[in-house]
């Protein structure tokens, strides 16, 4: 009991409810960016392996499927793109949040865990939203395997990875540089 009320009262939580309009949009795109980066790889794969039956749908495919290589990663760049904005806003957003963080005594590796924490539980939800989605459109649309679901799996877990990995960079640049800006003034 107590420790539900002390979660619920977490700084994380009361971050994640505060900034949470700010967060909406970056939530958005990633959870479409996860349903739909799967969804596209499987059904162009999908699609390949159906019109592969005959000698003229092999032909077409060997055609297009540089166009199919170019669709998957202009997808991905587009997407990361999008989510590296959308993580910079954020960031950029908070920054007197982290002046004040660093006035008063905290260190860069504790403010940089506090925003790592939150951005890890929002985005997780969004990612694991956009795999079950896509787990279900890919369904509805095409015969599904186990294999399609470890697909769809992995897209996600290496999307949220990347992610992460994208926003701690972010987030230990701009507190190096706040850092570096709060001694300035002080000095």
């Amino acid at each position: 009991m107590v420790k539900k009320i002390k979660r619920k009262n977490s700084l994380v939580s009361k971050n994640l409810a505060f900034y949470q309009k700010h967060i909406r949009t970056t939530f958005v795109q990633l959870f479409l960016v996860s349903s739909l980066n799967s969804i596209v790889y499987l059904a162009l794969t999908g699609t390949v392996t159906t019109t592969n039956v005959t000698a003229l749908g092999e032909f077409v495919n060997v055609q297009i499927n540089a166009w199919h290589t170019i669709i998957l990663v202009v997808t991905y760049i587009l997407g990361i793109i999008t989510l590296l904005e959308s993580n910079y806003s954020l960031l950029r957003e908070r920054e007197k949040e982290i002046t004040t963080y660093l006035s008063i005594g905290w260190s860069l590796k504790d403010i940089s865990r506090l925003l790592l924490k939150e951005i890890a539980i929002w985005s997780s939800v969004a990612v694991v939203l956009g795999m079950i989605l896509s787990t279900f459109v890919y369904a509805i649309l095409f015969s599904i395997s186990l294999s399609h679901i470890i697909l769809i799996i992995g897209v996600c877990l290496v999307l949220f990875s990347v992610v992460m990995f994208i926003s701690r960079i972010f987030i230990e640049r701009l507190l190096r540089r706040k850092h570096i800006k709060t001694n300035s003034l002080s000095a």
